[in-house]
């Protein structure tokens, strides 16, 4: 018969059973079930933390007895004896901290035994291990000659790893926090970082780069626009004040840069024709420049390439109006050099 089918529990044998029933084994899960209370909640009884693991078959006597102990030190396996085991002549001497509860023979001991000390050579070999490679990592920083950057890298590094942060956009957060408050470093860090960015912005925002997108916006950025944008930046009207953006002495100066290397490329000159003025272009420069722009000038060499003279004019006033030519390329194969694809022979971004 089985405790489920007895249904006889450690409780069934009174509050008082350990003193009057000393031989006999009753377990804590019982224990715990009397400690609730009658304020016992939500708790079953038939849960692993409140069920009876002991066997008990009998109302009228506990049946099931304690486990014996069994000594661990000084047991061999040729000398001992089943009166050893069961600890019948240990009941009169005191008690020892290193004993094992349960009924154990001999061979599991040894068995449990062995693969302690298997386990404990396994764990040496292991220590052994990473203490040499500390002290090889210990011997090169010692032997290396580190300067400051990198001594203060691996710190930040170290710090980084051991920040209570789950995930590393939380940690850079953190760690980026610290370092641009003014609190750290009297706030010397913060300055420095401003100043970096700042250099590398203006790297993006140079005076080539706008110049580039001046001659190819059509007119809708000039220079009072990045004037408006510069005493926006310069709030406190500084007189020389080195912004982010360049001034208009800088953009003119590289105007002047460009022009002198645009005039020995394809020079051009003003002339006073009878209709009014006009620009003449030398034909031998102008014409290999434009098919090495467009990507066909080893093409043009070898065969004939299709260009379109296109022509647009305007009434300024009653008596003055405004005539423009030029060429535009129409070939199959030419490349846009804006964009660096395919040019489409329908668009007017090609004049």
């Amino acid at each position: 018969m089985t405790n489920n089918e007895s249904n006889i529990t450690c409780i069934d044998f009174g509050i008082n059973r350990v003193n009057e029933f000393q031989k006999t084994f009753f377990c804590a899960q019982c224990k715990n079930w009397e400690n609730l209370g009658p304020s016992k909640g939500r708790c079953k009884r038939d849960s692993r933390r409140f069920k009876c693991t002991a066997v008990h078959q009998s109302l009228d006597l506990p049946d099931e007895k304690k486990v014996k102990w069994c000594r661990m030190i000084d047991v061999d396996q040729s000398d001992a004896s089943e009166i050893d085991i069961n600890g019948h002549e240990e009941e009169n001497k005191p008690k020892y901290s290193s004993r094992m509860k349960g009924h154990m023979s001999i061979e599991k001991l040894n068995e449990r035994i062995k693969f302690l000390e298997n386990k404990i050579h396994r764990q040496t070999k292991i220590i052994s291990y990473y203490t040499k490679k500390c002290e090889a990592l210990i011997s090169d920083f010692k032997a290396s000659s580190f300067d400051a950057e990198t001594t203060l890298k691996i710190a930040m590094e170290r710090a980084f790893t051991q920040c209570g942060a789950r995930s590393n956009n939380c940690r850079v957060k953190i760690i980026t926090n610290v370092v641009w408050s003014s609190e750290f470093m009297n706030g010397m860090v913060r300055d420095k970082l401003r100043s970096l960015a700042r250099e590398e912005i203006k790297k993006i925002f140079s005076a080539r780069n706008i110049l580039k997108k001046m001659d190819t916006s059509s007119g809708s950025l000039n220079l009072s626009g990045l004037e408006l944008l510069r005493e926006v930046e310069n709030d406190n009207s500084i007189k020389y004040y080195r912004g982010i953006l360049p001034s208009r002495k800088m953009i003119c100066h590289i105007q002047k840069q460009l022009h002198d290397v645009g005039d020995t490329v394809n020079p051009f000159e003003p002339q006073h024709a009878s209709s009014g003025e006009a620009i003449l272009f030398d034909e031998k420069k102008m014409l290999p420049l434009l098919f090495k722009t467009y990507g066909i000038h080893d093409e043009a060499k070898s065969k004939s390439v299709e260009l379109a003279l296109t022509c647009d004019g305007t009434d300024v006033t009653n008596n003055l109006s405004q005539m423009i030519r030029g060429f535009k390329m129409i070939h199959h194969t030419g490349i846009n050099p804006l964009n660096g694809k395919t040019i489409s022979p329908q668009t007017r971004n090609v004049c």
